[in-house]
C-alpha cells in the first residue's frame, strides 16, 4: 500500500511541477501587459488545477460576512502550501499575499509572483520588513485586498501559533478592517514540507470583519492576540 501511494504521489508531484511552470509562464507573459492578469491566472487556472491534482474537496462558509464594498486584510492560520490556492478559490477576489522573499528564488514561480506584485518581506531585516508592511497598508487603502499568515510559517502540529505583530501595526495605524480566516484540513492533504499527499476536504471559514478602533485595543500585540482568538474560534 505504501508503495502505491509512493507512485501516486510521485505522479502528482510531476503534475504539480509541470502545471505550475506552465501557469507561471502564462502569468509572466500576460502579467507584463497588466499585473492583474497574473492574479487571474493564479486564481482561475493554477489554484483549481492544484486542488484537482491533489484531490481537494473545497468547502467554504461565511463569505456573506465579508461585503465587497471595501478592501480588507485577511488573516489566516497556515497549515500547508495548499492553503494558498484554497484561499484564492474561496475568496474569489484578486488577493495580494504577503510572502517571504525566499520565494523569489523559486524558478518560474518566483518570477510569476513578482510580476503579480505580491509583497515580499525580508525577515532578517526589520526595517525592510516594516517598509513592506507599510506598502501593504498603502495597497489596502488604495482598494486592494491583502492576505497574511501572521504565524509567519506553517504550523507543524496543526495548532495556531502566536501571531506576529507586523500585520497589526499597519492595521492599527490605518484602522484597516481585518477578516479572520480559518483553514481546516489542509495539513492532512499536504502535511508540512513533505510530498505525502492525500485527497481530502479543506474547509475555509470567514469570520466577521472588524476595525481595530471598534474593539478597544491599544497596541499591535493586543490586536494580534484578539485576531488569533477569532481564528481559533472559527476552527472549533
Amino acid at each position: 500500500m505504501h508503495f502505491i501511494w509512493y507512485v501516486i504521489n510521485g505522479f502528482q508531484l510531476v503534475l504539480i511541477a509541470v502545471g505550475s511552470v506552465i501557469c507561471s509562464l502564462i502569468a509572466m507573459v500576460g502579467g507584463l501587459i497588466h499585473h492583474k492578469f497574473a492574479l487571474w491566472v493564479a486564481r482561475a487556472l493554477w489554484s483549481p488545477y492544484m486542488c484537482a491534482v491533489l484531490g481537494v474537496r473545497l468547502k467554504f462558509s461565511g463569505k456573506e460576512n465579508v461585503p465587497r464594498n471595501q478592501p480588507y486584510i485577511f488573516t489566516a492560520n497556515h497549515q500547508s502550501f495548499i492553503d494558498i490556492p484554497a484561499l484564492f478559490i474561496a475568496t474569489a477576489r484578486p488577493l495580494y499575499f504577503v510572502a517571504k522573499k525566499e520565494l523569489l528564488k523559486m524558478p518560474f514561480i518566483g518570477q510569476a509572483i513578482w510580476v503579480a506584485r505580491m509583497i515580499f518581506i525580508d525577515r532578517s531585516n526589520h526595517q525592510q520588513a516594516m517598509a513592506s508592511m507599510k506598502k501593504a497598508g498603502q495597497m489596502i487603502l488604495g482598494g486592494k485586498d491583502v492576505i497574511t499568515f501572521p504565524e509567519g510559517t506553517r504550523s507543524k502540529d496543526g495548532r495556531v501559533g502566536a501571531f506576529r505583530r507586523g500585520t497589526f501595526i499597519i492595521a492599527l495605524s490605518e484602522d484597516i478592517s481585518i477578516v479572520p480566516v480559518a483553514i481546516k484540513g489542509a495539513k492532512e492533504v499536504w502535511p508540512g514540507k513533505t510530498f505525502c499527499f492525500r485527497p481530502g476536504r479543506i474547509e475555509v471559514t470567514f469570520g466577521t470583519p472588524f476595525r481595530p478602533s471598534n474593539i478597544g485595543v491599544s497596541n499591535p500585540e493586543e490586536l494580534a492576540e484578539y485576531t488569533r482568538k477569532k481564528v481559533v474560534e472559527l476552527l472549533s
